[in-house]
């Protein structure tokens, strides 16, 4: 039974606050506009989803049309990494000619990768043992650096430890089968990719419906 001295109590009938509503009541109207704007796309994730899933598939068919298309996923990836670094440079201060410069740079090798697909695939499936490492690396040292704000560091540390094994496993490996190894990565990545797109479009969806539904913050 509900308690009379309680207003709005969901037992005795009225209508309760929407679910989520409560956290977007406090939004100004250019920060409802804000979600609003881009809730709309939630869409474009669904294709993008499709598109990973596509190429997922691609890549897990180990032919050469999967070595082509690592090879054009690595062009895209350093175009857009370039595209970034001007990006960066725009708002760099003294060291603006630094981002151009790698910005250049990346623009260049990825112009390459992309009209030499087959052979860039090939080059950095013979180098992935030491990619592996050194992404373990990085992995450690970042897990290190955040010790003291994140409990779960270790987490970080197990991850890096297994990626600098993998890298030194890869290293002792022929050529083909670091072939295979770089396929399966990038077939599992682009799944991943698929997935992860899906629950951003949903999200997204969700994140439009509450702005629309939840009450106005009254003016003045």
């Amino acid at each position: 039974m509900s308690d009379p001295n309680i207003p709005n109590s969901p037992a005795s009938g009225s209508d309760g606050p929407t679910p989520g509503a409560g956290s977007l009541e406090s939004l100004s109207q250019q920060e409802r506009a804000a979600v609003a704007g881009i809730a709309k796309w939630w869409w474009v994730f669904l294709i993008s989803a499709v598109i990973w899933a596509g190429i997922a598939f691609i890549l897990l068919q180990f032919t050469t049309n999967s070595l082509a298309t690592v090879g054009f996923i690595i062009g895209a990836m350093l175009l857009f990494s370039g595209i970034e670094q001007f990006m960066a440079a725009s708002a760099a201060g003294g060291a603006k000619w630094l981002f151009w410069i790698f910005g250049v740079l990346f623009m260049v090798v990825g112009v390459i990768a992309l009209f030499n697909p087959l052979r860039t695939a090939a080059s950095v499936a013979a180098s992935l043992g030491f990619i592996f490492g050194l992404i373990g690396i990085l992995w450690a040292l970042e897990s290190i650096m955040a010790r003291r704000v994140n409990p779960l560091w270790w987490f970080g540390l197990i991850a890096a430890a297994l990626m600098i094994g993998m890298g030194i496993w890869l290293g002792n490996q022929g050529f083909t089968e670091k072939v295979v190894s770089l396929l399966v990565f990038a077939g599992f990545w682009a799944l991943l990719q698929a997935f992860t797109d899906v629950v951003r479009a949903f999200q997204l969806k969700k994140a439009g419906q509450l702005v629309a539904s939840a009450p106005r913050q009254p003016v003045g």
